[in-house]
């Protein structure tokens, strides 16, 4: 008797935690998918904008060198766009990643003039940007300083999106989510 009781109880909780852990995963889904909804519209509003557009015209017709790049007007005009939109906060950056697959502005210097790192890591989600659909970029390793005073390579893990800015074939990401860093929010 008490070994069937014993199995009886061990099969009921068993059956309450699967139910626990189903509701949980089933919430947690839904939020990300809310997450994820509020995030790409945001990014593609800013896509959309004319003055982001007119800028990225402008900066693509520099030279694709580091030092070109970064001493353009359109890259301090870039910036200040950004800054104006007080979109530089720890968490968040914006990249314009040229046809060439080279960063020809990012709210992070060190990244201004080098090979986009979803170039390298994520191929095929670029590929698909840069045909015209916003694309989700999963968690990867970047590799790189999180912050300009930095020398070591961040263990963050940057979430990106990428989408064309207006009709131009130049995604912009939206660089490092705070939902999907590896230890909270990292300076990027």
């Amino acid at each position: 008797g008490a070994w069937l009781g014993l199995r009886y109880l061990d099969r009921r909780v068993r059956e309450r935690t699967g139910d626990s852990l189903r509701i949980v995963v089933g919430t947690t889904h839904e939020s990300l998918k809310a997450w994820f909804d509020a995030e790409r519209e945001y990014a593609e509003q800013f896509a959309r904008d004319p003055r982001l557009v007119q800028l990225a015209q402008a900066q693509l017709t520099v030279p694709r060198t580091r030092d070109a790049l970064l001493a353009s007007e359109g890259c301090n005009d870039l910036r200040s766009l950004f800054n104006n939109w007080g979109l530089r906060h720890e968490e968040q950056g914006f990249a314009l990643v040229a046809p060439d697959l080279i960063t020809a502005f990012s709210t992070r210097e060190s990244d201004v003039g080098r090979r986009h790192l979803i170039a390298d890591e994520r191929p095929d989600h670029l590929r698909i940007a840069f045909s015209g659909e916003t694309v989700f970029v999963p968690p990867m390793r970047s590799g790189v300083p999180s912050s300009e005073s930095d020398e070591e390579p961040s263990a963050s893990v940057p979430t990106m999106f990428a989408m064309v800015v207006s009709m131009f074939s130049v995604p912009l990401a939206r660089l490092r989510s705070p939902a999907f860093t590896s230890s909270g929010i990292t300076p990027y």
